[in-house]
């Protein structure tokens, strides 16, 4: 949806990511508290939610560059047919 320029789409992908975030977070929360792993099962989760919340912070960071450079480009080629017009 994003090559497509559709412009709600990088608002439905931080929504996800937002979803997927609060899961690893439930994860570590579950490992720390409620789980009856051995030791190394839980440190290994732990670690790997914590990776997955660092992806995803990641991502959303990269996305909203993303975003605000195809928008920069949208108004300057508005901003140009607007001169255009004016001739």
């Amino acid at each position: 949806m994003a090559l497509l320029k559709v412009r709600i789409s990088y608002y439905l992908l931080a929504a996800v990511v937002a979803i997927y975030t609060v899961g690893f977070v439930g994860m570590i929360v579950t490992m720390l508290n409620g789980s009856g792993a051995n030791i190394i099962i839980r440190v290994l989760m732990v670690v790997i939610a914590g990776l997955g919340i660092f992806v995803n912070i990641y991502w959303f960071i990269i996305a909203y560059r993303m975003r605000v450079v195809l928008q920069k480009g949208r108004r300057e080629k508005q901003a140009e047919k607007l001169r255009d017009f004016k001739k």
